[in-house]
């Protein structure tokens, strides 16, 4: 436990440092590959679909929303209303530099100029004690939960006696979401 805070960077990163981030991002395949894997399922779980709830525990640069928004725009037929709810961990280093604000009101901008309906929230919340109440699950949505890159980062039974990831998984399986996207780089890293 001790770890993981131990491991954290002690200052914010700069808008250079973020552009950085950015780029690599969008240059890396690891990166690249997952979240076009992801958002290939994701838009074959929405088909038909008239509202998407998709809740993300770990948004990042909003790199994966940026392709997913592209490709709804593309295809044929009204696009479904999509909410996108980020987890925002309240210790995160990009907080004070904007954090998911500032993606927000990127993706919110980009959806605009593309005609997808788009809606972003945030949970200022670990994502250890996220409860279904704080992500505003709607009657009528298709509910979608994205891992990209964050279950890694979460201690098991190896770690401690409490296991903050099943605990998280066994909340979102309660909420019965439609599709459970998980994208690692190397699933066997807590066991």
């Amino acid at each position: 436990k001790f770890l993981y805070k131990a491991l954290k960077c002690k200052e914010p990163p700069s808008s250079d440092r973020l552009a950085a981030m950015q780029i690599l991002f969008e240059v890396c395949p690891c990166f690249k590959f997952g979240f076009m894997a992801a958002n290939g399922a994701i838009i074959e779980a929405f088909k038909d679909e008239k509202r998407v709830h998709i809740i993300d525990f770990d948004i990042n640069q909003g790199s994966q929303y940026i392709t997913l928004i592209q490709t709804i725009s593309s295809q044929s037929g009204k696009p479904p209303h999509l909410r996108l709810t980020g987890v925002d961990d309240p210790e995160s280093i990009q907080r004070p530099v904007g954090g998911l604000q500032i993606i927000g009101l990127r993706l919110e901008k980009l959806a605009e100029a593309l005609g997808v309906p788009f809606e972003f929230h945030i949970v200022p919340s670990k994502t250890s004690i996220v409860t279904p109440s704080m992500l505003d699950c709607r009657p009528g949505e298709a509910l979608i939960v994205n891992f990209a890159f964050q279950l890694h980062h979460m201690p098991d039974e190896s770690v401690t006696t409490v296991n903050q990831r099943d605990q998280l998984l066994r909340m979102i399986k309660s909420l019965n979401p439609k599709l459970v996207t998980v994208v690692e780089q190397d699933v066997n890293t807590n066991t």
